[in-house]
Formats: structure tokens, sequence, C-alpha cells
């Protein structure tokens, strides 16, 4: 983390870009669901369940997402 934080000046933003939506690319036990709703559960191997935001863009998607974003930042 401290790597991120040294490389992103006051005031940036970071993006992860972690997978696209497809069945085969999410863990075993996270059910995958088009269901329009960003917070997901995550249950991690030791029992801790965490709400994430996960938000699905087609790659052509994302980059004008990130065109548009740098443009007026």
């Amino acid at each position: 983390m401290t790597k991120v934080y040294q490389s992103v000046r006051i005031g940036g933003q970071v993006f992860i870009i972690d997978s696209r939506f497809e069945p085969t690319s999410t863990a075993k036990n996270h059910i995958l669901k088009d269901d329009g709703n960003i917070y997901k559960t995550r249950k991690l191997n030791d029992g801790q369940e965490f709400q994430i935001v996960k938000i699905f863009s087609q790659p052509d998607e994302l980059q004008d997402k990130l065109k548009k974003n740098r443009l007026s930042g």
C-alpha cells in the first residue's frame, strides 16, 4: 500500500482494475450475478466477510470512462 500512496499525488485518484464479468474469473464460493448491485459480499478463508464495490464495464466502456475522467481532471 505504501508504494501506491507514494505513487499518487495529493488529490490524485487510483483505479484498480480487477477482472471482467466472467463466471470463471470469480472464486468458487462467490456467485456472480448481474443484479445491478455494485456492493458484493466477499468471504475470506478465515470466515471474515467484507462488503466490496464491484463495477463491471466492458473494455471499451472502461477506456472511454477513464479518458473522460482524465480530460476533466
